[in-house]
């Protein structure tokens, strides 16, 4: 009798060794899973900051490029205009030399014939 209950009681102490043991297994893979699960979010957050900080650079780029680009049309449109108005006020000149040619061609005729 008292063999089966020390034998009972043995047994009783190692089912619940088992137990403890493992629930100790439990909590320390429920560790391990949580710290892989916290490394991830922050692996995750720095890719995402890292995402955000060059969609920022790109914007940034595209920006300047839109603006030199902005620059350059207006430096273009600024020098066709300067062209256009030289091109204008030469063959202007040129209008008001050939007619003050003719009129001393006329001037010249006109003393010739008197």
């Amino acid at each position: 009798e008292r063999q089966w209950k020390q034998r009972v009681f043995e047994r009783e102490m190692r089912d619940k060794e088992r137990e403890i043991f493992r629930q100790q297994r439990e909590e320390e893979r429920i560790k391990r899973d949580l710290q892989r699960q916290r490394d991830q979010y922050l692996r995750q957050e720095e890719r995402n900051m890292e995402l955000r900080r060059r969609d920022e650079e790109r914007k940034i780029r595209d920006s300047l490029r839109e603006k030199e680009q902005q620059q350059r049309e207006a430096q273009k449109q600024m020098e066709q205009q300067q062209r256009e108005a030289q091109r204008q006020m030469e063959q202007q000149q040129r209008e008001a030399q050939r007619q003050m040619e003719q009129q001393l061609r006329e001037a010249q005729r006109q003393m010739e014939q008197q």
